[in-house]
């Protein structure tokens, strides 16, 4: 295709972004450890807050928002992609090794259908998409990265057909048929509730691996294919939602615009949107999450959970995006910067835990609280290593195979117009 993206200067951390995945990180440890803390919290406050999903919106707001600004950095498919796969599957690979070896040794149980189904479950989990595809997931909080990669794949089609800046008709688009025809979407169309599971999870696999491949080609007309197949992923979220770990097609929806609710947020901050607009889009998202709950939602508590979950992220992300100027207290930074490994090894050592003191819920709470604090420094440094030994040797070895690939290949795989650089140097300055 023709000419590359021009390249905003960035730098390479933004230290708010930082904190807020160290935030999130931190709260969706909590979550799931909080029957060790000892902390006496009263029961009626878990009916209003899910600190886990709470976590999980943070994350998918960050996502939506940095995404963008690392795709744009590229300006480029190829190199984009590569990063994307050399970030996410060297930790991953490792984490979901680490819990193949406590399952073989007896310390975690395998998930049934996993045993009865290994191939396709192997095969599901290789795309990360496992999630929305009815595929147990081999840790329990792995759902997540299923959006997270749908939403790779929706905005790089949208980049390459150079429509990636309408980021706010996306975030109210998507609230929007979440709100008004949700209950009406398919549930588990392609999958039919199991019976196509095996169908599905292949033909799935092919489009991942089809996109990916025709994006790295660079070829126009190839490019055009995958970018094709890159948007319509967004597919298995709005057919198949509801075979999400309880949730609904129109709460997977939700997930996708508040991440685009997110890109919205760093396409205004850039000059991209106009104020009035975004804000629009933003608000559009808000109230289709929270009218949905009331709507779509029949269990009073799950209501208020789910609210919950979506106001109070947007309030946190809010007052860190309010502090962008100011340096983040370290042990934040420090926790985003290991934030990924801790969220994907956590409950793998909390397994570990359990099989080693499995009446440790029912000691004292000085006992559990000295437990507590002792998994989390577990954690912190298992997290360390993996981070130095393998996620920064890992993006390291991408951003050389990005250079070399693309440097065999005269033209690069993106077309949109540039965007504008002035305010955005600006913005990101702070």
């Amino acid at each position: 295709m023709t000419n590359v993206v021009p390249v905003v200067p960035v730098r390479p951390r933004l230290s708010w972004l930082d904190a807020l995945r160290g935030l999130a990180a931190l709260t969706v440890v909590y979550w799931h450890m909080r029957p060790l803390s000892g902390i006496p919290v009263p029961s009626k406050a878990w009916e209003f807050f899910d600190l886990g999903k709470c976590g999980v919106l943070l994350f998918f707001l960050i996502s939506g928002y940095i995404i963008p600004m690392s795709l744009e950095r590229h300006g480029d498919l190829r190199k984009f992609w590569i990063s994307r796969l050399f970030r996410l599957y060297p930790a991953f690979l490792v984490a979901t090794t680490l819990m193949l070896v406590l399952m073989t040794a007896g310390i975690a149980a395998f998930p049934g259908q996993l045993v009865q189904h290994t191939t396709v479950g192997l095969l599901a989990h290789g795309t990360m998409m496992q999630g929305l595809l009815g595929v147990s997931n081999l840790v329990a909080i792995y759902w997540t990265l299923s959006y997270e990669m749908v939403f790779y794949f929706v905005v790089a089609g949208l980049f390459a057909f150079g429509l990636h800046r309408h980021s706010a008709w996306y975030a109210a688009g998507l609230a929007a048929v979440a709100l008004f025809i949700g209950p009406a979407l398919p549930q588990t169309l392609l999958t039919s509730g199991g019976d196509r599971r095996t169908e599905a999870v292949i033909g799935v696999a092919i489009v991942f691996v089809t996109t990916i491949a025709a994006f790295l080609i660079g070829s126009r007309r190839i490019v055009i294919v995958g970018a094709v197949l890159s948007v319509g992923v967004i597919g298995v979220a709005v057919v198949n939602g509801g075979e999400s770990s309880g949730r609904a097609s129109w709460q997977s929806l939700i997930l996708l615009a508040t991440m685009f609710a997110g890109t919205t947020i760093y396409r205004m901050q850039h000059g991209q949107i106009r104020i009035l607009p975004g804000a629009a889009a933003i608000a559009a998202v808000l109230v289709a999450a929270t009218a949905g709950a009331w709507w779509h939602l029949a269990d009073e508590i799950a209501r208020q959970l789910w609210v919950t979950a979506v106001v109070f992220p947007a309030i946190v992300f809010a007052a860190g995006f309010l502090l962008r100027g100011r340096q983040m207290p370290w042990v934040l930074r420090k926790l985003g910067e290991l934030s990924y490994s801790m969220y994907l090894l956590h409950l793998i050592l909390l397994s570990a835990l359990k099989h080693a003191l499995p009446g440790i819920v029912g000691e004292p709470a000085p006992v559990r609280l000295l437990t507590f604090a002792g998994l989390l420094a577990v954690l912190f440094a298992l997290s360390e290593l993996v981070v130095r030994f393998v996620e920064k040797p890992a993006q390291r070895l991408g951003r050389r195979v990005g250079e070399r690939f693309t440097s065999r290949n005269d033209r690069p795989t993106a077309v949109p117009p540039a965007p504008r650089a002035a305010p955005a140097e600006a913005a990101l300055k702070g």
